[in-house]
């Protein structure tokens, strides 16, 4: 193979995929060595997460109650522990900001964020103002604004000292004054507030508290540690400080154990953003995932083509292999031939690192800061990389090949079982081989079949309302300055049926739980509260088993009070917990929103019961639910639309956009596209696994093959001599099938119950998931590998 022109390119490709490898290397240290001062507070950051199952279908995350939690890990803490904070933001824009230095000026429609003032102590947000290097609290009667709420509010980023007005739920106006300018966040960082306070008890004294859900529903803990640690270690330095309080108090004034949350502790690192500055600082971990991962494909590829050439060794016969191989070298046919098939096998190569370098080298690549400039994607890099992860997958592939053909020789020499050997221990080797391919083929495909079944289940099944003509504008707050007169021009647009308010969009719905009680009875409900207008039901097509949604023309229906007296409509599921016996029955029935005791329960009646939605995706599942009535329900506004071109419409909305919120970013896009991404895991499950099932099955056929020739070889004189003492020549063939196929048949019989058992519990984390329908579902894969083994071995059992 020495001296041809593939030879060449097979160097130009080791020697690119050396220099893609050393550049990525070279890239990571650079980044880190001018990162460093930053690495190290971001590896003492972390972000408390637990959860305390309570119910079948509802998880308590103990965000909850963060003033609790936070102040048993602040009273427990030590030297260990620096710092410890927590955090709300509110993305809903229920909160107006507006200067206070001009008479009648404009209020702004904000995100508000909530932190402790030792929120500044733990994430080090990058600042414009002041620009002295000296630390900046957080006040409780200041407000620290980002670059383009400066601007939005004064017309210039210079706002520090300047005096802010802030209105909200339920609150008065209270005076803030700006100690803080922040440069603007990055779209993919954790915070994406406008402006951020501290949490008191008041902002100032002519502010009345603030309402009670936004000191409880929703927050987070952060917590910076005195030394940088991992999630593991990290995890157990909360646990321990938690260990001396076996109880917090409940909301509601029940005591839980600290011991029933699994508390976690989770590295800022490690979230859906890169850093908490949001300036696009590296992450290295991501990169070198992706860079083992293309290592492993290639060992992959490596163990593929050893087999490949060491079952060709075994069929063809260890003679006539080498002289195809000598062949091959010498004669201009041959030498055709083995360019096609190099060629070949470079291609599939490609193709596989291609798809590889989409799911994994590519994105980790992003998050490793190579394809990151200032925090925004460099497009132009993204195609050269795949590129080159393709040509380096493709040669890791070639150079298998050509290290298996310079080396097969010499394995046939050395090793009798890969080669056609008959001693025992070669035997056991091919008859283990054989089991464990064929266990491993048999399992594969019923992962592939449950993957594609439970995607399907997700993307097919009726989650209870109508979410294919949906579009929705994601911060439509910063419309709201003129909000009726907004959604109007929205409603006149041509193609738009139906506009609906709402705080959540499909399949991402918020999880306010409320407990309600049933007068005379003292259980309590728990059912999820999901504030909406009266267009929600024309714009999701809500089904109705009985009585009827809101209608602004009935009094009691829009209230804006969250906790006044009004009427309410539940979901089936809610009406099974509340233990009616059928929708009608429902109707005209009052329940109570439970005040845990300190304040009179509030008495709600029941208009209308609509059937079960997965409103948080299908993944979630039907949870009971109760919707409020409430005017201006949310910062989102869902549109739907009766005709196909979406990309008209979308140009129809913004221009509406552009008017009433032209310094804001517009967001728009359809519920579908969202929908069917939240299956995309199952998808490509499917599709990987798939994809492993050929190579699996290739393998196990071609050992098959290969063991069936050399066994057949060896015992030919045992069944002349069956043959000429009376044995059939079919009896002949069916003890001859039955022995080859031995080994096969005990790795899918051994296969089966491990895979089901494993499979199954990956599907208990549906709620809704795919079970098989009858036998015919759990007996194709084993007709299909049955099938294989039989054309496998028909061939040569019946010419010997």
């Amino acid at each position: 193979m020495a001296r041809r022109p593939f030879t060449v390119l097979l160097a130009f490709l080791t020697a690119l995929a050396g220099l893609l490898v050393a550049t990525f290397y070279l890239g990571q240290r650079t980044a880190l060595e001018q990162s460093d001062r930053q690495l190290d507070p971001h590896h003492a950051v972390f972000r408390l997460e637990g959860r305390m199952p309570i119910k079948e279908w509802r998880q308590y995350h103990f965000t909850e109650l963060p003033g609790p939690l936070a102040a048993v890990i602040a009273a427990a803490a030590d030297d260990r522990l620096v710092a410890i904070s927590r955090y709300y933001e509110d993305r809903e824009g229920q909160w107006r900001l507006a200067s206070a230095e001009a008479s009648g000026s404009e209020a702004r429609a904000v995100r508000l964020g909530f932190a402790d003032p030792a929120i500044a102590r733990i994430i080090p947000f990058p600042r414009l103002l002041p620009s002295s290097a000296a630390d900046v609290r957080l006040e409780p009667a200041g407000v620290w604004i980002t670059e383009q709420t400066a601007r939005r509010l004064f017309g210039t980023a210079d706002a520090l000292g300047r005096t802010l007005l802030l209105s909200g739920p339920a609150t008065q106006r209270g005076a803030l004054t700006v100690t803080a300018v922040l440069r603007d966040h990055d779209p993919l960082s954790h915070f994406q507030f406008d402006a951020l306070v501290a949490i008191r008890p008041h902002l100032s004294p002519d502010l009345p508290p603030y309402p009670e859900r936004w000191q409880s529903a929703g927050m987070e803990i952060f917590v910076r540690l005195a030394r940088p640690a991992d999630e593991k270690g990290a995890t157990r330095l909360i646990r321990s400080l938690l260990h001396a309080a076996p109880e917090v108090e409940w909301s509601d004034g029940s005591r839980v154990r600290v011991s029933d949350f699994a508390i976690e502790a989770r590295s800022l690192w490690g979230l859906d953003f890169f850093t908490p500055q949001g300036d696009g600082s590296p992450n290295p971990v991501k990169g070198h995932l992706a860079l083992a991962g293309v290592f492993v494909w290639g060992l992959l590829a490596l163990a593929i083509a050893t087999s490949f050439w060491s079952h060709a060794a075994s069929l063809l016969g260890r003679d006539r292999f080498l002289a195809t191989l000598s062949l091959m070298g010498r004669s201009p046919a041959g030498h055709v031939a083995q360019l096609a098939i190099e060629a070949a096998v470079v291609w599939l190569g490609a193709a596989v690192a291609a798809m590889i370098s989409h799911e994994l080298l590519a994105p980790g690549l992003v998050d490793s800061g190579l394809l990151f400039v200032r925090g925004r994607l460099a497009p132009g890099l993204l195609l050269p990389v795949t590129a080159g992860a393709a040509l380096l997958g493709g040669a890791l592939f070639a150079m298998a090949l050509t290290a298996q053909m310079k080396v097969a020789p010499l394995v046939l020499r050395l090793q009798p079982a890969f080669g056609g050997g008959g001693s025992v221990w070669g035997r056991h080797a091919r008859s283990f081989l054989l089991f464990c391919q064929f266990a491993f083929m048999i399992f594969a495909l019923y992962a592939a079949l449950t993957f594609h079944r439970q995607w399907k289940i997700l993307v097919d099944s009726d989650p209870g309302f109508s979410w294919k003509e949906i579009a929705v504008i994601e911060n439509a707050y910063e419309a709201y300055g003129a909000r009726e007169a907004f959604l109007a021009e929205l409603r006149r647009l041509p193609g738009v049926v139906a506009v609906s308010q709402s705080e959540f969009a499909p399949p991402s719905a918020p999880t306010n739980v409320w407990k309600f009680r049933a007068p005379g009875s003292e259980r309590r409900f728990e059912l999820l509260m999901n504030p909406v207008d009266p267009e929600f039901a024309r714009v999701f097509d809500v089904r109705m088993l009985a009585g009827r949604f809101f209608d602004p023309r009935h009094g009691g229906d829009l209230v804006a009070d969250y906790r006044a007296s009004r009427n309410v409509v539940i979901t089936d599921a809610a009406r099974r917990l509340l233990g009616f016996p059928d929708p009608q029955a429902a109707i005209g029935r009052q329940i109570a929103i439970d005040g845990a005791g300190r304040r009179p329960d509030v008495p709600v009646t029941i208009i209308g019961v609509a059937s079960d939605m997965a409103l948080q995706g299908m993944h979630k599942g039907f949870a009971p639910r109760i919707f409020f009535a409430v005017p201006g329900a949310g910062g989102k506004v869902a549109l739907r639309i009766h005709t196909g071109d979406f990309r008209h419409i979308a140009t129809l909305v913004q221009t509406v956009w552009n008017k009433f919120a032209p310094q804001a970013p517009f967001v728009f896009y359809p519920v579908s596209v969202r929908w069917q991404a939240a299956a995309h895991n199952e998808h490509r499950l499917a599709l990987e696994v798939s994809l492993v099932v050929f190579v699996m099955a290739v393998l196990a056929v071609g050992g098959l093959i290969a063991s069936a020739v050399l066994e057949l070889r060896r015992r030919l004189r045992e069944y002349a001599l069956r043959k000429v003492l009376g044995a059939s020549s079919w009896r002949l063939a069916g003890f001859a099938f039955m022995k080859l196929a031995r080994p096969a048949l005990v790795g899918i019989i051994a296969a089966c119950p491990i895979a089901w058992l494993v499979l199954a519990g990956w599907l208990e984390q549906f709620p809704l998931r795919w079970t098989p329908s009858g036998i015919g579902d759990l007996m194709w894969p084993l007709v299909a590998a049955g099938g294989a083994i039989v054309l496998a071995l028909s061939w040569h059992v019946l010419r010997a």
